[in-house]
């Protein structure tokens, strides 16, 4: 699937870097992770985790640290839109 177009355009990966801009870490979030936009991080600094929210997908991810590895885990799942596609058109043509 995601080496079909459309998809071979699209990013999956996200890319954990320093400060500096050295890499540390790439996480592979995979179908469920297109289009990584934006991450929030907790308010305390102490707290290393945060929450990741993919575009397409329209999934929520948690970002925390396990043994100095960053892990994600999907908080939110959004089913997708062409399992409800029938039910979308019956609903439009009402």
């Amino acid at each position: 699937m995601l080496s079909d177009p459309p998809f071979v355009l699209l990013s999956w990966l996200l890319h954990i870097t320093t400060i500096a801009g050295l890499p540390l870490q790439v996480i592979d979030l995979g179908p469920d992770g297109l289009i990584p936009l934006e991450i929030r991080f907790l308010h305390d600094p102490d707290q290393p985790q945060g929450f990741l929210g993919a575009a397409l997908s329209s999934n929520i991810h948690r970002i925390h640290k396990v043994q100095r590895q960053n892990i994600t885990q999907i908080l939110i799942h959004v089913p997708e839109l062409s399992s409800n596609m029938n039910r979308i058109r019956q609903w439009s043509q009402r």
